[in-house]
């Protein structure tokens, strides 16, 4: 889409905002993602996964709890927004805190301050309160399962490069806290690493042929 904030005397004058429309299948389109800057947009799989994980991942598991490590893609490049999820499956019986609580440890998703990626904040689900009858108390809380998301935007190749790995894999870190409760009792807080690993390629930067190039202004 033409980008009609740049001057027609710009030579900068041409280059679009990228936009993804989302078509049905008879042809309506039922949503448009329009983007600022040509360097940094959602890729198609972030636009479709927001409410669910597409790719899986690492998981981790214990008597409390299980969690699942997943991305809206697979293979990412520089400048990408991707979609970055962890669901949560709680044992039956167990709940954790959620954002908002006061007085208890809440569920929270940090990422390594050295990740070589923009990191959005974290979307969190609604919660529900919880009632906690031997304290007589109500609580925001999660039980059961729920899934917290991110976005996450892929460096460009000359930042991306030394961090890549014999693979040509670009590695995202960080920590998933929580405190796991039962109806009598809390468990110990506890850190658990969390981690995607992506294949990373380069855009292909192939210019058009001269002819379909854009000429130079004439005076």
């Amino acid at each position: 889409m033409l980008n009609e904030a740049i001057p027609r005397t710009s030579p900068f004058f041409g280059i679009p905002n990228p936009v993804t429309f989302m078509v049905d299948a008879r042809g309506l389109v039922k949503s448009v993602h329009l983007e600022e800057d040509f360097k940094n947009r959602a890729t198609v799989g972030s636009i479709l996964s927001k409410a669910a994980p597409q790719f899986g991942g690492n998981s981790f598991e214990n008597q409390r709890l299980q969690i699942t490590m997943s991305a809206s893609d697979y293979v990412v490049r520089g400048g990408d927004r991707v979609r970055l999820f962890l669901t949560v499956r709680l044992s039956q019986g167990i709940h954790v805190y959620a954002p908002g609580t006061e007085g208890y440890i809440p569920v929270n998703w940090t990422m390594d301050s050295g990740v070589p990626a923009a990191i959005g904040n974290v979307d969190f689900p609604p919660s529900k309160m919880f009632r906690l009858d031997a304290i007589d108390e109500t609580v925001p809380a999660y039980t059961g399962s729920f899934v917290l998301s991110r976005d996450a935007v892929m460096p460009q190749p000359k930042e991306a490069e030394p961090r890549l790995n014999s693979e040509h894999q670009l590695t995202l870190t960080g920590i998933f806290r929580y405190q796991a409760c039962d109806a009598t009792k809390c468990y110990v807080p506890e850190d658990v690493p969390v981690r995607w690993v992506f294949p990373y390629q380069v855009h292909d930067s192939t210019r058009v042929p001269s002819e379909m190039r854009k000429q130079p202004a004439r005076n």
